[in-house]
């Protein structure tokens, strides 16, 4: 015989957890949607592998919406859209159009480093030599009242 409060995994609506899951909540976020703490959030999907699949698999589905998403800004994309023009706070005219976004440099670089970590990585080099050709001089000139130029080591 089990002692304490029944788990309200047991009376957890699911349709709920899938849908908060598939639009990217955390799991901190749903629980604080279902009333419990993310630590007990955490302790249900230790105790119910099929939770813990289920809820992984449905995760899954934001982050495919995600990546996607990087791979159109890299790549650039388009999509239809329309214009309003408006007089008076009323709609006076529309015309649909095509809108063209360019591949964005931020993204492609983020999606190289991680796709092709090995050819684009910020490479370091650790041995001395590298670090000694890598340190430059500071020189400081200072110019005179004469207008010579006094520089500094």
């Amino acid at each position: 015989m089990a002692v304490g409060r029944p788990s309200k995994l047991d009376t957890l609506n699911m349709e709920a957890v899938e849908l908060l899951a598939k639009k990217g909540f955390t799991d901190k976020e749903m629980a604080k949607v279902f009333g419990v703490t993310e630590q007990t959030f955490n302790n249900w999907k230790k105790k119910n592998k099929s939770f813990f699949e289920s809820l992984k698999d449905w995760k899954s589905v934001a982050d495919e919406r995600v990546e996607r998403s990087l791979y159109e800004r890299a790549v650039g994309y388009s999509h239809p859209d329309t214009k309003f023009a408006t007089y008076e706070g009323k709609i006076t005219d529309s015309q649909e159009y095509i809108k063209h976004y360019a591949p964005d440099p931020t993204a492609i670089i983020f999606w190289l480093k991680n796709r092709k970590r090995e050819e684009w990585k910020d490479r370091w080099e650790d041995d001395q030599e590298s670090k000694d050709e890598q340190i430059t001089k500071l020189e400081i000139s200072v110019v005179t009242p004469d207008g010579n130029t006094a520089n500094s080591d």
